[in-house]
C-alpha cells in the first residue's frame, strides 16, 4: 500500500499536467475570456466608486466573475479548508470590507509585519532585485503561520464565515488537480501545487489602492484571548 509521500510524489507530474490541459481547454474554448468580458461591468462600478473601499469591494466581484470557469474545474469544494490556513496577504482596505462583514474589529499593523501597496508597486516597476529579496522575506514570514487557522474559518465544519468578503488572495487561489491531495498540510515538506496563475488579478485590486498596506489577515485579526 503506497504511504502518503508516494502518493504525493507519483501525483505531482499528473497534477501538473492536469492543470496544464485545464487551462488549454479554458483559452480554447472562450470560456475564461468570455467571463472577464462578462466581468466588465463589474470593473466599470469599480471605476465610478466614490471610495477607495467601494472601489476594492467591486473589482474583488470582478476578480471572482473573471475565475468563476476556473472554479468550476478547480479541485476545491465547500469544506476544504487546507489553504485556510496558509498566510492569506490582504490590505488593510479589505481587512476593512472583513470587519463590516463580521462585526469585527481589525487591528492597526505595524511596519515590521506590513509593506505599504505603493512600495511595492515601484519596487517591482524599478528594482526588481530588492523585490526578489522581499518576496524571499515574505516567504519566510508565510512558512511562520501554515498550519494557522484563518481568523474567519469555522473550525468545526471547515467553511468560510465572510465568504462573500473574502480577500482577493482567496478568490485567486485554485488548485487545478482534481482533488486535494496536494494541498494537505501533513504531508511534511514543500508540494508544488498546480495552481491558477491569478497575479494580474491581483495586480488589477492592488493598483486600486496604492495608499493600502499589506500583511498577513492574522496580523489584522489577531486570536482572541478567552
Amino acid at each position: 500500500m503506497e504511504t502518503l509521500t508516494e502518493r504525493v510524489a507519483s501525483r505531482i507530474p499528473q497534477a501538473q499536467e492536469r492543470a496544464r490541459i485545464k487551462v488549454e481547454q479554458l483559452t480554447a474554448s472562450g470560456r475564461a475570456t468570455a467571463a472577464v468580458a462578462s466581468g466588465q461591468r463589474l470593473h466599470a462600478a469599480a471605476a465610478r466608486a466614490s471610495s477607495v473601499r467601494q472601489r476594492v469591494m467591486w473589482l474583488q466581484r470582478f476578480v471572482s466573475c473573471a475565475v468563476e470557469p476556473v472554479q468550476v474545474v478547480s479541485a476545491c469544494t465547500a469544506g476544504c479548508a487546507h489553504c485556510c490556513h496558509l498566510a492569506v496577504p490582504i490590505t488593510d482596505v479589505e481587512a476593512a470590507l472583513l470587519a463590516n462583514a463580521s462585526g469585527r474589529q481589525a487591528t492597526r499593523v505595524g511596519t515590521d509585519l506590513s509593506w505599504r501597496v505603493a512600495d511595492l508597486i515601484a519596487m517591482a516597476r524599478d528594482r526588481p532585485e530588492a523585490m526578489q529579496r522581499l518576496m524571499a522575506e515574505h516567504d519566510v514570514r508565510s512558512r511562520a503561520v501554515v498550519g494557522e487557522p484563518c481568523p474567519f474559518l469555522d473550525r468545526a465544519g471547515g467553511m468560510c464565515t465572510v465568504y462573500d468578503a473574502r480577500p482577493t488572495a482567496c478568490r485567486t487561489h485554485l488548485n487545478l488537480d482534481d482533488d486535494a491531495l496536494l494541498c494537505r498540510l501533513d504531508i511534511g515538506t514543500d508540494v508544488p501545487v498546480p495552481l491558477f496563475d491569478g497575479r494580474q488579478l491581483k495586480a488589477i485590486v492592488l493598483s486600486a489602492q496604492p495608499a493600502a498596506v499589506l500583511a498577513d489577515i492574522r496580523a489584522f485579526f489577531p486570536e482572541r484571548t478567552p
